[in-house]
């Protein structure tokens, strides 16, 4: 199982020293930092020998609006994730385009690579994003990507029929390598308006993050989830791929195919399932959206493949993680995960092993205890601890999961109970 990074800027190259082969490195196209010009970074640091508690003070309290949704009081009362059982959302696909038949209803099968582009690109937009880093000196980077709108909200005791919209993209466009979110967050549509977005919430481990925008004026265009991407999806399948690579040439659109339905890849040390597909990805493409020939959302672009010699090799969040994972957040603000109270870390030998257990965790005499050595799960032998995270995510809530574990010298299985974990 070879392993794949993120990076936290365009820059980063694999070790090109390293003994592992240069093609088996990913990367996930993150917000690219660019400092700002050295003018502004010379004021910036004037002031600040003058003004840091000022400075600082203003930095927090930016980040203290984006990840409290603004200083809104009046709480949501109805939500709308666009999830049509039929595939198709009619609010996302407007019927003035090209390609109806005969009967007035639009033919989606005979629809032309223009007819698509047209009535999903609206819902793709840009995203730049700012970090302000105070230390001695205070500078400040910038960062781009893409993200997609996938529906509104109304807040209570209003008339708007809606006052906001949600847009997904990946956790990694809106926070940095050390897990700080962007102290701003600007989102741009196609036609050039500019939003001040608020983070509503995401997951790292699912590299899914959801923002909202306040508009209740303007009717945005909202992408439709496809109905199911583990059944409907085929590899050859033509797929388009909408972004904004390099952070300034946004609404771009590839083309190609789905190469791989199911691939599984490990990003900075977390398993991941993703679809690949050879359509071209470029850095700031992450958060794009990835639709089929019918204009169905079926994807969110996350990662490519990296090295100058390397041709075609994407991936993207299938659509029914992404909408899971984006309702919860919508729903919740995080992510409800699957877990079983169980601590573990490698040893110096290699070895995985208990190293903690939660204070309400009770599995009985048959469950884990302190020092034993997970050797394997349901059967399958682990290669990381990342393999452990991985099957119990993927675990429904009171599942029984079986360990083959090594106590006191002796193998033998232990059993755990999936529990629901929510941060809060």
């Amino acid at each position: 199982m070879s392993d794949y990074i993120y990076s936290n800027n365009f820059s980063s190259e694999p070790d090109k020293n390293s003994s592992e082969p240069i093609n088996l490195y990913f990367e996930v196209e993150r917000n690219r930092p660019k400092p700002i010009k050295k003018g502004t970074i010379a004021l910036i640091c004037s002031l600040c020998i003058l003004f840091s508690g000022v400075a600082g003070g203003v930095g927090a309290a930016i980040v203290n609006n984006v990840n409290n949704g603004g200083g809104q009081s009046s709480p949501i009362v109805a939500n709308v994730v666009y999830k049509s059982p039929t595939g198709i959302n009619d609010l996302a696909l407007p019927n003035d385009i090209d390609g109806l038949d005969g009967a007035g209803e639009k033919s989606y099968a005979t629809m032309t690579l223009p007819d698509v582009i047209e009535s999903v690109e609206n819902s793709v937009v840009e995203i730049r994003t700012q970090y302000v880093t105070s230390s001695y000196y205070q500078y400040v980077t910038s960062g781009a990507g893409s993200g997609v709108i996938i529906g509104f909200f109304k807040r209570e005791g209003t008339k708007n029929e809606h006052d906001g919209y949600y847009i997904i993209t990946n956790a990694h466009v809106i926070t940095n390598d050390k897990g700080k979110t962007a102290t701003s967050i600007t989102v741009a549509l196609r036609d050039g308006t500019e939003y001040e977005a608020t983070v509503k919430g995401y997951d790292t481990d699912g590299d899914i993050a959801v923002l909202m925008i306040e508009e209740s004026e303007k009717d945005l265009v909202c992408a439709s989830f496809i109905n199911d991407s583990d059944e409907q999806l085929r590899v050859g399948e033509s797929v388009i791929a909408i972004g904004n690579p390099l952070g300034e040439l946004g609404g771009s659109v590839t083309t190609g195919i789905i190469s791989a339905l199911d691939r599984e890849i490990s990003v900075d040390g977390t398993k991941m399932n993703l679809l690949q597909i050879d359509a071209a990805i470029n850095p700031g493409n992450s958060g794009g959206g990835l639709f089929n020939m019918k204009g169905e959302l079926i994807g969110i672009v996350n990662a490519k493949s990296t090295g100058s010699d390397i041709e075609g090799i994407g991936f993207a969040i299938p659509a029914n993680d992404a909408f899971r994972l984006s309702s919860d957040i919508k729903n919740y603000g995080y992510v409800v995960k699957s877990y079983i109270g169980v601590g573990y870390n490698i040893g110096k030998d290699g070895n995985i092993y208990v190293v903690s257990l939660d204070p309400g965790y009770n599995d009985g005499e048959g469950g884990f205890q302190v020092g034993d050595i997970i050797l394997s799960i349901n059967g399958k032998e682990l290669t990381s601890s990342a393999d452990i995270k991985y099957y119990v995510s993927k675990s429904k809530i009171g599942d029984k999961i079986e360990f083959l574990v090594r106590r006191d010298g002796a193998e033998i299985t232990v059993t755990a109970t999936v529990k629901a974990y929510s941060p809060k």
